[in-house]
């Protein structure tokens, strides 16, 4: 069921299993440590992602202690408050983070479609058709929003000849 851990003198002693066990009340202290599975339900709780984005969490812990040497020693953390002010600076600073990530897809995604605008306008610089093609394409485009005047730019030596 447990183990017992003495400390005397500000110094832990050796381990001792179920059985008789000694002590000398003013000097030593007893700990019984329990070996078992315990769970502790934890209250709701606002917590910022690694993403930062804020949740709400609602959780139960569960734990077993293996070593009670250790478990004696540690220290317990009973309760953390963050001031409204630190939640405050943290929120704007997640919210900070997605635009900063927001900006950095807008740029990359303009990058590639700069590259593709090269290796377009490289292909039609090798093949003069093409550019005639796209000129017709545009002419199909504009055609079916039943505009009035339609000005279309073409090229004079496709003209003479």
């Amino acid at each position: 069921m447990g183990t017992r851990c003495g400390l005397a003198t500000g110094r832990l002693q050796k381990l001792r299993g179920p059985g008789l066990t000694f002590i000398i009340p003013v000097i030593d202290r007893f700990y019984r440590v329990d070996l078992r599975v315990i769970t502790l339900d934890v209250t709701q709780q606002r917590i910022i992602t690694r993403n930062n984005v804020s949740v709400e969490v609602d959780a139960v812990v569960f734990y077993q202690i293996n070593d009670s040497a250790k478990s004696v020693v540690a220290v317990e953390v009973r309760d953390v408050r963050l001031p409204e002010s630190m939640q405050r600076a943290m929120a704007r600073q997640a919210e900070a983070e997605r635009e900063k990530r927001a900006r950095v897809w807008l740029a990359e995604g303009e990058f590639l479609a700069a590259e593709q605008l090269t290796s377009v306008g490289a292909n039609i610089s090798q093949q003069p058709v093409a550019l005639e093609l796209r000129y017709l394409e545009t002419l199909t485009e504009i055609a079916v929003e039943k505009n009035s005047t339609i000005l279309f730019p073409m090229r004079i030596d496709i003209l003479q000849g």
